[in-house]
């Protein structure tokens, strides 16, 4: 079971460089505020994320008057789609919703879809988690279900990115840190509000 773990991780970590478009649909988010979004997740991927994942991306903007390529994996941003990802036509997509809630909760939420479609893109990325009686639970390498509320995540200048777990989370034995803002103290570990993928 261990090595399917391991297995499953270093898969997950050796994703080519892919390009992110980040899609303005909105009514209400300006092209302006939104690229400024883009580009602190953009850092977190370059930076945070790359240096415990290995991997990157490449971001571009994709204003309210422009058209989307089919060559990129698809971030939309709109009013009232919702917050998931998903594969369509045999490439990664995105939605993340605006109306309704506060800037800080689809900053994050914008974060966590990027951060996850990057690490299980094509959403069929997992590893085995041994309970402490014997059993085993399959469990989705989802970077940030584990540790998504507002109250965990942190700020790139005033913008609110979500926390994400690490490698070591998905580790049976793994040893710390296990997240991002360091406050997952184990292996598999739930925060309040979050949930086991």
């Amino acid at each position: 079971m261990k090595l399917l773990s391991i297995l499953a991780l270093t898969t997950a970590s050796l994703l080519p460089a892919q390009t992110i478009a980040i899609v303005n649909r909105t009514k209400s988010v300006s092209d302006t505020t939104l690229k400024s979004v883009m580009n602190a997740v953009a850092s977190q991927v370059h930076n945070e994320y790359k240096a415990k994942w290995g991997n990157d991306a490449t971001f571009v903007f994709v204003g309210k008057s422009q058209t989307t390529s089919s060559a990129y994996w698809n971030v939309y941003i709109d009013d009232t789609k919702g917050d998931y990802h998903t594969v369509t036509a045999n490439k990664p997509i995105s939605y993340c919703h605006v109306k309704g809630v506060s800037t800080d909760y689809w900053t994050n939420t914008i974060s966590h879809e990027v951060l996850e479609l990057r690490s299980d893109p094509f959403v069929n990325q997992t590893v085995v988690k041994n309970n402490a009686d014997g059993s085993h639970t399959t469990v989705a390498v989802e970077v940030c279900d584990a540790c998504e509320q507002n109250d965990q995540g942190y700020r790139i200048g005033t913008i609110l990115l979500s926390d994400f777990v690490y490698p070591s989370w998905f580790q049976n034995n793994g040893t710390g840190p296990f997240d991002q803002t360091r406050l997952i103290t184990a292996p598999f570990q739930i925060l309040p509000g979050g949930y086991l993928p």
